[in-house]
């Protein structure tokens, strides 16, 4: 049996965006991809958390396709889709243990960065 990795997530296309208490989620089918730690979003400008358009870019990857998806030194996350939008997160292990989490089944084993 092959074993699930987050890369499988590329080519994924994003199915729904769930705004969950202190996290986000990005659902693709039965995948999820969970950022405990907000993103930013890139594409022509910077988007954070605190700007008043950011929970509209974020659902408007519903549709979009992962193309491509880098973890660096289990400490930043960084994610594009084919619509030129990037997320990005980095570790804050002061604060926050855990940054992403992913979950390749529903009820399935997490991958904890």
């Amino acid at each position: 049996m092959k074993e699930e990795s987050i890369n499988d997530l590329i080519g994924a296309v994003v199915s729904s965006v769930s705004f969950v208490h202190n996290y986000l989620e990005l659902h693709f089918d039965r995948q999820i991809l969970r950022f405990l730690i907000m993103p930013s979003l890139e594409n022509d400008k910077k988007v954070i958390p605190d700007d008043d358009v950011y929970q509209n870019r974020l659902c408007s990857l519903i549709g979009d396709k992962i193309v491509s998806l880098e973890i660096e030194e289990e400490s930043h996350l960084s994610v594009t889709f084919d619509s030129g939008i990037m997320l990005n997160v980095a570790a804050d292990p002061v604060n926050e243990p855990e940054f992403v989490h992913y979950v390749s089944v529903e009820g399935g084993p997490i991958q904890v960065w």
